[in-house]
């Protein structure tokens, strides 16, 4: 019978294709057992001291904490249409109030010098670091990872800077002690509603979901 010289040539390339993912698989295999013998070792072979079981069961307790605050701040994103920020009388123009926004993402609220809030992102848009909260004489906040400087005014970046896109607006609500929304603002500046800083007096800040949708 002839001999095909197609079939040959995928029997060849199946049999390296075995043979490589045989030798993947075995590599695999063996870093795996290196992975776990250096767990195991270090948990079943070594005698761990009562203040290092101590600090091992406390740095897990405080994972746990930790993942167990996120999910709480995620449940209530979904479930409300407004979250606090802080009240109104608050706010400082030269220190940001820091806050996880309705992305789970870090954000920051200031005030101007008429006393209206600025809110923006506090996600650096170079490579993500948080931005730090604390205004310079020149009105701009730093990142501390790789120096990027940002104007809270307008949130671009002052050039030389690594990061060369804008921080983020976020759109905001003031609403007093009844829950009536007093003014809102927009992730683009429309505001809507009082403006007298008298009246807005005692009230607190809001971000919007309906705001975060729209982004």
């Amino acid at each position: 019978m002839p001999v095909d010289p197609k079939e040959d040539v995928d029997r060849e390339e199946r049999r390296v294709f075995l043979k490589a993912f045989g030798g993947i698989g075995a590599a695999l295999f063996l870093l795996s057992m290196g992975t776990f013998e250096k767990i195991f070792g270090f948990f079943l072979k070594q005698d761990l001291t009562r203040d290092q079981e101590e600090h091992i069961l406390s740095e897990k307790i405080q994972r746990l904490e930790q993942t167990a605050h996120e999910k709480k701040l995620e449940l209530e994103r979904l479930d409300k249409d407004y979250i606090l920020v802080a009240s109104l009388d608050s706010l400082s123009p030269v220190k940001g109030i820091y806050f996880i926004d309705y992305l789970m993402r870090p954000a920051m609220a200031f005030c101007d010098d008429d006393g209206f809030p600025i809110v923006l992102s506090a996600k650096c848009t170079h490579l993500g670091c948080t931005v730090g909260n604390i205004v310079d004489d020149k009105g701009d906040i730093l990142c501390p990872c790789h120096m990027s400087r940002f104007s809270i005014k307008t949130g671009a970046p002052v050039p030389g800077s690594p990061a060369k896109a804008p921080l983020p607006f976020l759109g905001w609500a003031i609403i007093d002690k009844n829950k009536n929304i007093l003014l809102t603002q927009d992730p683009h500046g429309k505001r809507q509603g009082i403006t007298d800083m008298d009246k807005l007096s005692g009230s607190s800040l809001y971000v919007l979901k309906k705001y975060s949708e729209e982004a």
